[in-house]
């Protein structure tokens, strides 16, 4: 006779969030394959090295038919301005069964994520517009530099609409 069995697999062995603002999320969505002419029950389990962890799986456990894809979706959060590494562990019987046995295989998927901020720096403190005509434009470039970790948002805002306006497109990410 002829053996079957479940054979699932990663779209990635890892993934790296980069820098994230501190306090803001991002997720990542990770293929699974089960290339197996049998169902893949997992079950996906974190191992991290802190207390708690920045990093979550939706869902923690489920069933990617024979010959189909899944998915799990990692998300990474943090309160506090450093570097985090971590794995999630999916777990599977090749089986078929939803209990883990002899026939059980682990898949590794590496974490890195760093939390950080941005330091928006403008290579000016002031920036003179000259002498203004009425119903004539009147332009200015300011130059802006992040020395930051993670990436920044400027948005020029003026103090009063009606002597100072900047066009939508003028907002810039850094």
């Amino acid at each position: 006779g002829r053996g079957v069995a479940a054979h699932l697999e990663l779209e990635a062995e890892s993934v790296d969030f980069g820098c994230v603002i501190v306090g803001e999320s991002v997720a990542r969505s990770i293929k699974l394959t089960n290339s197996g002419a049998l169902d893949a029950h997992f079950v996906a389990c974190l191992a991290t090295e802190q207390k708690r962890s920045p990093y979550t799986i939706t869902p923690r456990s489920g069933t990617v038919g024979a010959g189909l894809c899944g998915e799990v979706l990692v998300n990474f959060k943090h309160v506090k301005n450093q570097q985090f590494s971590g794995r999630i562990d999916i777990v599977f019987d090749r089986t078929g069964h939803e209990q883990r046995g002899a026939m059980s295989r682990t898949l590794t998927l590496a974490l890195e994520g760093r939390a950080g901020y941005p330091d928006i720096v403008p290579a000016a403190k002031h920036v003179d517009f000259k002498t203004a005509l009425l119903n004539h434009e009147n332009t200015a470039t300011l130059q802006v530099t992040n020395q930051g970790d993670a990436r920044g948002e400027i948005r020029m805002v003026p103090a009063d609409p009606a002597v100072l306006s900047f066009p939508r497109s003028e907002e810039r990410r850094v």
